[in-house]
């Protein structure tokens, strides 16, 4: 029995979606609409008052002479109480306005004046970038969810797809209003979600391995340390941990410790693709796993080694930051690429659909204008009378070309997407050189039924091989969309002396 479309699931997940999208669409306002202002440091409430974390070189701060541990006492004479404060004041300032910077270093007091700038071009590119990644997952995401719904696993990738939207397109402005602080949180619980609900994914896709199958209650375990951290991410910011003697090292230590969590657990992802890619038998699922296994390696290594790894060492490598942030949107195109290129979960069977429709209606509505434009001209020269029927016949001929357009435009498509198979000749020419270098037997089986499947149009097929203990007898070596049963009698099929082959019509 099929399942219900509009399951429980479904419904949720949509309304899922709509949040995320009006709260992705609002965020994204805010940002274009005001210019964060930035005084080149990062201030944290210390055991001394709201010291420097972080200053950018230079930046603002670090051209007024501000040190990192400085510990900040006022702007424009008005105290400062925490952290928060200090980027209510930049706001209420503005960027491109002068500040004086009330300072403590080493016990003694000085003024220096900052003047408050945008954020750094760097940032800026790195944000519009991840936009794009964000926007790439949720793209992705989407025709699997429409196309594959009842799928097994078409649900689970699409909240990883909606859940990495949230992590790379979600940015807060750092007003910390109501609204800033959910799409903080949002952020925070994303980034934390993200890399064991990937890990997941890949751990079942495209089935689940024998050991999960039979510990499949521990595999929820990976999800521990994102709560752990989230848990202790939530007392940090109520004040209610103070497990290190400075807020400063315990703020550093969260952060590190999501960064490295995020890193390993997509290295993890790509190992266990690569191990589902060296294990799976069928030809087409393999060109799908070795896409995906290769984005999802080359877009997370390169983060992991020079992003990851430098944190928890305690180094920024912020030379490097460019470089191991760039390979991360590989990971939604190889899926992207797998899915429209080796019909990864079908997506690519709406996508021609929709296109089909789409420049079909179009010409029809085309056509129709272009009859009403005449027949407008007409209405000049004193035909007012063949109005109605001008309309009338228009509407006529536009319903009864549609199905041809329709028609010849998805032979289009498929020549444009397919082409190998409408080129048979050309295709089985390249396929034989390319069966003249397999030494392999197996691969070369599977060679054969999946480029004659591709090329054929055929969905289910069987190769027979002649019977090494009955020559004159043949017996299935390798099936594709089909299984024989066990004993199933293929006495018809015999062969003819000196013709080791058969011609069998149903």
């Amino acid at each position: 029995m099929r399942r219900k479309v509009w399951s429980v699931k479904y419904v949720a997940t949509v309304l899922l979606t709509v949040t995320v999208l009006i709260l992705g669409g609002i965020n994204a306002q805010q940002n274009r609409r005001y210019i964060s202002p930035d005084d080149g440091a990062s201030w944290i409430h210390g055991t001394d008052g709201v010291q420097a974390r972080l200053v950018v070189p230079d930046g603002p701060a670090e051209k007024a002479g501000i040190r990192l541990g400085d510990v900040l006492k006022a702007i424009n004479g008005q105290t400062v109480q925490n952290d928060r404060h200090v980027t209510r004041v930049l706001y209420e300032l503005g960027v491109w306005s002068r500040a004086t910077y009330t300072l403590n270093r080493d016990g003694k007091e000085f003024d220096t004046t900052v003047v408050v700038g945008p954020p750094a071009e760097q940032v800026l590119r790195h944000q519009k970038y991840l936009e794009i990644i964000g926007l790439l997952y949720f793209i992705v995401g989407c025709f699997v969810l429409l196309k594959r719904s009842l799928a097994p696993h078409a649900l689970h990738f699409y909240l990883v797809c909606l859940t990495s939207f949230v992590f790379y397109a979600f940015h807060f402005t750092g007003k910390l209003n109501p609204f800033d602080w959910t799409i903080f949180w949002s952020d925070l619980g994303a980034s934390l979600l993200l890399p064991p609900l990937f890990l997941h994914f890949c751990l079942e896709f495209p089935a689940r391995n024998k050991w999960i199958e039979r510990w499949h209650g521990l595999l929820y375990l990976i999800y521990l340390p994102a709560g752990v951290i989230l848990i202790l991410q939530l007392a940090f910011i109520n004040g209610i941990v103070g497990l290190l003697p400075s807020p400063i090292v315990l703020r550093d230590v969260l952060d590190t410790f999501g960064d490295f969590h995020f890193g390993l657990y997509f290295v993890l992802s790509a190992a266990v693709l690569f191990k589902t890619y060296r294990t799976v038998k069928t030809p087409e699922l393999r060109q799908q796993m070795k896409w995906v296994t290769r984005g999802t390696a080359l877009g997370a290594i390169p983060y992991f080694v020079l992003q990851s790894v430098p944190r928890l060492s305690g180094s920024i490598a912020q030379s490097y930051i460019d470089f191991s942030i760039f390979p991360l949107v590989l990971i939604p195109i190889s899926f992207g690429y797998a899915i429209h290129r080796y019909r990864l979960m079908d997506v690519d069977i709406i996508f021609k659909r929709g296109v089909t429709y789409t420049l079909a209606t179009a010409c029809v509505i085309g056509l129709y204008a272009t009859v009403v434009v005449v027949v407008g001209e007409l209405l000049g020269a004193g035909f007012e009378p063949l109005s109605v029927v001008a309309r009338v016949i228009a509407t006529i001929v536009a319903a009864l070309l549609f199905a041809p357009i329709k028609d010849q435009f998805q032979i289009w498509l498929d020549k444009f997407f397919y082409r190998d198979r409408y080129d048979l000749r050309q295709t089985l020419i390249d396929f034989g050189r390319t069966l003249g270098s397999e030494i392999d037997f197996d691969n070369m089986l599977d060679r054969i039924i999946d480029r004659l499947g591709r090329a054929l149009f055929v969905e289910r097929s069987a190769l027979f091989l002649e019977n090494p203990f009955d020559p004159s007898r043949f017996v299935p070596a390798k099936t594709s969309g089909l299984t024989i049963p066990d004993g199933t009698n293929f006495s018809f099929l015999t062969s003819i002396p000196g013709r080791p082959y058969i011609f069998f019509e149903t």
